[in-house]
């Protein structure tokens, strides 16, 4: 009973840290002004799913530089007494609670946007399991690094990584080292092209991936709070 009361007050905190910083609703209006722009060109079902995949990570790598960054969100997740796995995961919850409706939101528009009958199930469904490992990741470098930092670097990660291994090894066919770099990376790290493959062939290869990388970022972010928290005092 207790555990369910702190899960629901971590997934309640998770929320508000996010409903009320300044840069998810920023990252919310670039959403809102990628879709404008696609639907103004009538999208076609690539093309929602795309963009669906898109807001939900940028949404999700801003949102979760905020779970854990230092000073009030960190203070509070280091006095939990629960399981490793509960203030991250509750937060994680939070922060799916705003992604996932303005995903919905923006992919049914779309949707009613183009002229064909693109699905909307499935580029959802995919978006919010990619923007749950993007989350899972970015929140655990927030400890480290800071908000801003991780931020950045899920940023990054969201918009460059749709591009496919075989396209970076077209951008590096000059530079052979930098190439198998550039490869390897975008082979191990978990970047929106997996998941845009994982929506167009299926398969179990890349969901295990970002499962991979989700249950590694809770991890990390249960390691730092587990290894920073201060042993209480026992007064006599």
């Amino acid at each position: 009973m207790l555990s369910l009361l702190a899960a629901k007050a971590e997934v309640v905190l998770g929320l508000q840290f996010v409903t009320r910083h300044r840069a998810p609703r920023l990252a919310a209006l670039l959403g809102l002004g990628l879709a404008a722009l696609a639907a103004a060109s009538e999208p076609s079902a690539e093309r929602v799913a795309r963009v669906s995949l898109l807001v939900a990570g940028t949404l999700a790598a801003v949102s979760a530089s905020r779970l854990l960054s230092p000073g009030p969100a960190l203070a509070t997740a280091r006095m939990v007494v629960a399981p490793w796995w509960l203030v991250p995961s509750g937060r994680l919850a939070g922060a799916l609670c705003v992604v996932g409706p303005a995903t919905l939101g923006i992919a049914l528009a779309l949707a009613w946007a183009s002229p064909q009958d693109a699905p909307v199930a499935g580029p959802v469904a995919v978006a919010l399991v990619y923007a749950a490992c993007v989350t899972a990741c970015t929140m655990a470098m927030a400890p480290w690094w800071g908000a801003s930092a991780a931020a950045s670097l899920g940023f990054l990660g969201v918009w460059c990584g749709v591009a496919p291994p075989s396209a970076m090894a077209a951008l590096f066919s000059g530079w052979v080292p930098l190439q198998r770099i550039a490869i390897w990376l975008w082979n191990i790290l978990p970047l929106p092209w997996r998941a845009l493959r994982w929506l167009e062939s299926g398969g179990f290869g890349d969901p295990l991936l970002l499962l991979t990388w989700t249950l590694m970022g809770l991890g990390l972010a249960a390691l730092h709070l587990a290894g920073t928290r201060e042993p209480r005092r026992v007064e006599s």
